[in-house]
């Protein structure tokens, strides 16, 4: 068992790094709380039992194993988990053991919106994320967390220093760490903004902690306009074509690939709020 949980962390892990939310289930719990007889009673009475749940596939008239069926089990946990009802059993530091809760309040869970905002540097995303505060949203941002490593180690949040010490929280704590960080400063928040995401490791930990109720907006603009605001903002200690390379940004093009909005800052603030507008935010 240690080898198969281990196993199980590893993949995780390596899913989440490429984007890919994680959640963990245990199927005899579920197919306890489902009323299903578990695989010691007899894969014919757990496969009756899941279709008189209601699932249907070629599990009911092809052969199956019980990891087989088990595996269809922890997929209707996950189904379970995106409409709000399920428990989740444990803590966020050893991550939680998801189950179907059929009583849920999953009137809350759904009801909730949380922005996440990404974009290479200068795009936009803070205009983007202020404009969302003022329409009500709670505010967090990645670098607010590094800000305080920083002043606690006596340092000035610079933007050198900010991607520093980024780069050594991402190889020494991870960035789940970092991210469940920033999320402490919005919990309990209905409606919120977490600014900065850089990684696809991010937007699979809002994912998994907000399911439906996160929407993944990417900031783009062209580069030259980006490099022009840094240079007329003045207050960067670093140069632009040195900060973009920084291995902190790496990953920022591939989180366009997995937002669910595109947002496209080549004009006036005012056209991009106007782009915004029409999501009906």
């Amino acid at each position: 068992m240690q080898k198969l949980t281990q196993r199980g962390m590893l993949l995780a892990q390596k899913f989440r790094k490429i984007g890919i939310p994680v959640i963990e289930s245990y199927p005899g719990a579920a197919q306890d709380i489902m009323s299903i007889p578990r695989k010691q009673a007899g894969l014919d009475y757990l496969i009756e039992g899941l279709k008189e749940f209601g699932l249907e596939g070629e599990f009911l008239y092809t052969p199956v194993s019980h990891d087989e069926i088990d595996a269809i089990t922890s997929a209707v946990v996950g189904h379970f988990f995106w409409v709000g009802m399920y428990e989740g059993l444990g803590n966020p530091d050893e991550e939680y053991l998801i189950i179907p809760d059929l009583n849920a309040d999953y009137q809350t869970w759904l009801s909730k919106k949380v922005i996440g905002v990404s974009g290479p540097i200068a795009a936009g995303k803070t205009t983007v994320a202020e404009y969302l505060v003022c329409q009500g949203y709670a505010y967090a941002r990645y670098s607010q967390v590094l800000s305080e490593l920083l002043r606690n180690d006596g340092r000035e949040p610079s933007r050198a220093a900010l991607q520093e010490i980024g780069g050594s929280v991402h190889e020494e704590k991870r960035q789940r760490w970092l991210g469940k960080k920033v999320l402490n400063l919005i919990k309990g928040k209905k409606y919120a903004v977490v600014d900065g995401l850089r990684f696809l490791e991010d937007y699979a930990l809002m994912v998994e902690t907000f399911g439906p109720a996160f929407s993944h907006f990417h900031i783009i603009a062209p580069f030259s306009e980006r490099k022009k605001r840094v240079i007329k903002n003045r207050s960067e200690d670093i140069e632009f074509d040195v900060s973009i390379k920084n291995t902190v940004e790496e990953e920022i093009n591939k989180l366009e690939l997995a937002a669910h909005y595109i947002i496209i800052n080549d004009g006036t603030i005012k056209n991009m709020f106007e782009q915004l507008d029409k999501l009906n935010i």
